[in-house]
């Protein structure tokens, strides 16, 4: 700020200058130094701050060359800082110029500290200035200043300080070693030349024309620099980083990327297979379900199901929800815990039946004890489980449970206990909701819900299906679909969870359990009935799939939920971590035997 001036007398008398101009010279030297380290402390970098440099920072390098003196210095000056190849067509004054401070540019990748670098940048100021002042004037540019950045800095973080001066001490220490080294072998180079010479020139006693005069003076040829090598430039640290290529003209070549754009290839290919693994849940599409009853009046039927995100998010009603069943959470993944854990096998002695106990006979004519016998309970290997939970989000589920709790916040409260404890119990839980509406399909595309714009022609009407939590994942985007459901409209509850069980077949678990949650009011087409969904859960049961029912409706409801769910309907009103504990135990029972 203090070189800052908005006045022309002191731009022309080179003592201070635009604040554009300062800024452009002060943030890209920063960066040219930044760069420069970085590539010295980890050589593995420069492929990809030259893939950037050459690529992006700069757009198109080059598209306006010629055009603009001003516009030509600016893009040669850091261009050269990042030590890229120059451009042909650049004006030749431009690059005349950036010549003039080509050393101070190799200062500032030097310096050993970002002051010391932009005391460096204040130098190559002063020296280009006039010119470009100059340059200015005749262009009719003195109030057009270099175009910032639109990002700015504003949110930057510095690092902390001694954090800085030790990377930076770091690399100034691999600088100075190198170039140690490089003087070194110089020096071995240089002496190695000069012994072959004595011996040529027949021993160290022979003097030659090129060695001082015993009066101290030396010959012409003596006060002519000797060339520097190639060497004596890079043990100066201001060779390009090593992999480079130069052309004749000492101007580097431009890399040709292939190893770089290899790399990035694989590395995007990876980011595609996360980005797939994170998305593939909540990708849009239609899935055949063949409904089949095993009866001989009934014919399997085939209909496909739309599973599609949900359309909304409400993260702070799941977390309003939360907190109202967060005493259950803990018990509930606990008990669940707890089932699935092993148990030992177990010894009973003084039985009424059994296996007898020979050396307690004599005990039962003389005292008259019945309880002779043993008894062996053998014990059961540790469970693993997988729960899919599907709720219904009908119309009907915005009519109330009890007073002032309506059934679809009966149900969501149900579906965040569930999720919160099952993850906490480390048992893999999905969870999805389901409703029966229109949709359309554009150029093979899902579009719901309908935006009215529709061809009627492309309107059909089906069973949609909400993934709302994958397995293994609880985050806020999960937490926030479950928040934001309402009903919706009608439900086919048949179609819904033959998908449903479909969806649990392919998974090995010696648990798995679908649990449906419902307010006993499903919708039917022809042929269809409650005996439809009975035949749909005992089948599952086959299949070593269990299905219980999570009822949240009225009373009267509650017989036909049990005909549709044969022992496995649980009435929510009451205890639901008691009854779905118990309800569990009895499925692990039945499927350990």
């Amino acid at each position: 700020m203090d070189n800052v001036s908005s006045d022309k007398k002191d731009w022309a008398a080179n003592l201070k200058y635009p604040m554009g101009w300062l800024k452009y010279f002060s943030g890209m030297m920063v960066d040219v130094r930044m760069e420069n380290f970085v590539i010295i402390d980890l050589p593995e970098a420069k492929q990809y701050f030259d893939f950037c440099n050459y690529n992006w920072r700069f757009g198109i390098r080059g598209e306006h060359a010629g055009e603009d003196r001003l516009n030509d210095f600016r893009e040669c000056l850091a261009s050269r800082g990042f030590n890229l190849a120059d451009i042909p067509e650049w004006h030749p004054e431009a690059v005349e110029l950036v010549d003039s401070v080509q050393d101070m540019i190799k200062e500032v990748q030097f310096s050993r500290s970002t002051h010391e670098g932009m005391d460096n940048t204040s130098r190559i100021v002063k020296a280009v200035w006039p010119t470009l002042y100059e340059w200015m004037v005749q262009d009719n540019q003195e109030d057009k200043e270099p175009e910032e950045n639109e990002s700015g800095h504003d949110n930057s973080n510095w690092g902390d300080p001694d954090d800085v001066k030790q990377n930076s001490d770091r690399v100034v220490i691999k600088i100075e070693i190198s170039r140690k080294s490089k003087e070194e072998d110089s020096e071995g180079k240089g002496k190695g030349k000069s012994d072959e010479n004595e011996e040529s020139n027949g021993g160290p006693s022979e003097k030659s024309d090129s060695e001082p005069k015993e009066d101290g003076n030396s010959t012409e040829e003596d006060d002519e620099p000797a060339e520097s090598t190639e060497d004596e430039e890079k043990s100066n640290g201001e060779s390009a980083a090593e992999g480079d290529k130069d052309s004749e003209d000492g101007n580097p070549d431009e890399p040709d990327f292939k190893g770089v754009l290899k790399a990035i290839a694989a590395e995007l290919k990876s980011d595609e297979k996360v980005a797939e693994d994170e998305v593939g849940p909540y990708l849009s599409k239609l899935v055949d379900v063949e409904v089949d009853e095993a009866r001989k009046d009934r014919t399997a039927y085939s209909e496909k199901v739309v599973l599609t995100p949900y359309h909304d998010h409400d993260l702070s009603a799941y977390l309003y929800l939360k907190k109202q069943v967060q005493r259950q959470i803990q018990p509930t993944a606990s008990a669940l815990k707890k089932l699935l854990e092993p148990t030992p096998d177990q010894k009973y002695s003084n039985q009424r039946s059994g296996r007898l106990n020979v050396t307690k006979v004599w005990s039962a004519s003389i005292m008259d004890d019945p309880n002779v016998f043993n008894r062996h309970v053998k014990g059961t290997p540790a469970q693993d489980a997988r729960i899919l939970v599907l709720d219904d989000i009908s119309g009907s589920t915005g009519l109330w449970a009890t007073p002032g709790v309506s059934r679809i916040d009966a149900m969501k409260r149900a579906m965040v206990l569930l999720s919160e404890a099952t993850e906490a119990a480390k048992i893999p839980t999905a969870v999805y909701a389901f409703t029966e509406d229109d949709y359309s399909l554009s150029d093979g595309k899902i579009v719901y819900p309908l935006t009215g714009s529709e061809d009627t022609k492309s309107i059909k009407k089906g069973t949609i299906i909400h993934p709302l939590k994958p397995y293994e994942r609880l985050s806020n985007v999960e937490k926030g679909f479950i928040g934001a459901l309402e009903p919706q409209n009608s439900n086919r509850d048949t179609l819904a969870l033959q998908w449903a069980v479909d969806a649990l077949k392919p998974y090995r678990e010696s648990i798995r359990l679908l649990i449906v949650l419902s307010d006993g009011e499903p919708c039917f087409k022809a042929g269809e009935d409650e005996n439809t969904m009975r035949s749909i859960v005992q089948q599952a049961q086959k299949q070593g799939i269990d299905v219980l029912c999570l009822f949240i409706g009225p009373e009267k409801s509650f017989p036909t939920v049990k005909k549709m769910y044969p022992g496995g309907a649980i009435f929510v009103s009451k205890n639901l971590v008691r009854d779905l504990t118990q309800q569990i135990l009895q499925i692990i029972k039945r499927r350990r035997k």
